[in-house]
């Protein structure tokens, strides 16, 4: 078992990751925070709590974490994951309520107690470099951090940077200097992973409770890739993430450098990875290099089979 807390922003991704997760019998996990990122705040935790029950996981407690970035303005994503950032089928109104500690107390006090704490963190970095800097002695207790996020070759929100990036670099700059065994999924390598109609229709035909609206949810989400991207499949970016951190070694990695442009100008949010160790700099992440694309696919077909 993986002691796991998820900090999401959902996002079609992030739901499938969430599901992947409750699907998963290595993972314990502890809490799901929520953060402003593919909607805002109140969106993202009222879609937690939408698929937490559509899992019929009611043991699980969602607590809600930062609205907007640590310096300006947030950043949303109607154009991929819809006005309500689930777009694409009907979730029933959730029964559940988000908890009313707040996603960093919540943090905090798990990791006052618990040790070799995994935290997936899915969407703009805010709530952990929070924590960090509120309650930096729970670092010993934190056995890794793995971000989706950052890339070393390309941006989907400017030509400079990724999305979670851009949203709050600034946060991302404190969780690259605090020195915590940290891993970024990138861009890079959530591409390779596509997911082509054909696998989609793989999902459906699996019959269900859950399947059925996780293909209106990637059925929509592809629309909207090829729409912007024109990738010839989806990636389920987040998914990766949380795959390599209950089973890791789905996805390779190498030990670099990486800064983060925290500037105001056109190449703000873009993640600076030293893959030649040009600078000499101390090597603060583990940057993903490559993905077996099989291996995941089957992955979350396997989890998602697991729903009756």
């Amino acid at each position: 078992m993986t002691k796991i807390i998820i900090d999401c922003d959902p996002g079609h991704d992030d739901a499938i990751e969430m599901l992947l997760a409750m699907a998963d019998e290595y993972a314990e996990i502890l809490g799901i925070c929520t953060v402003a990122g593919n909607q805002s705040l109140e969106k993202t935790t009222l879609n937690a709590l939408k698929v937490i029950e559509l899992a019929g996981r009611k043991d699980i407690n969602v607590y809600p974490g930062s609205a907007k970035p640590i310096m300006g303005n947030l950043i949303t994503a109607p154009n991929i994951h819809g006005n309500t950032g689930l777009d694409g089928t009907l979730f029933r109104e959730p029964t559940l309520r988000a908890s009313k500690t707040n996603a960093i107390d919540f943090m905090h006090n798990v990791l006052r107690e618990q040790k070799n704490v995994v935290i997936v963190t899915t969407g703009p970095i805010t709530n952990l470099a929070i924590l960090l800097l509120a309650y930096p002695e729970v670092k010993k207790n934190i056995d890794r951090v793995i971000w989706m996020g950052g890339s070393y070759s390309m941006g989907n929100i400017t030509p400079d940077a990724e999305f979670n990036a851009y949203n709050d670099p600034e946060a991302l700059k404190i969780v690259l200097n605090s020195k915590l065994n940290f891993t970024m999924v990138t861009l890079d390598v959530t591409h390779r992973a596509l997911f082509t109609m054909d696998d989609i229709n793989r999902i459906k035909n699996m019959n269900n409770k859950v399947s059925e609206q996780v293909y209106e949810l990637l059925t929509f989400f592809y629309k909207t890739y090829e729409e912007n991207f024109s990738l010839g499949g989806v990636p389920i970016h987040d998914a990766c993430a949380l795959a390599e951190a209950l089973h890791p070694g789905i996805i390779k990695s190498k030990l670099l450098n990486v800064e983060v442009n925290t500037s105001t100008g056109p190449s703000r949010g873009r993640t600076i990875v030293d893959i030649y160790n040009v600078t000499g700099r101390e090597k603060n992440a583990l940057v993903s290099m490559d993905i077996n694309v099989e291996g995941f696919k089957n992955y979350l077909f396997n989890m998602l089979e697991k729903y009756k």
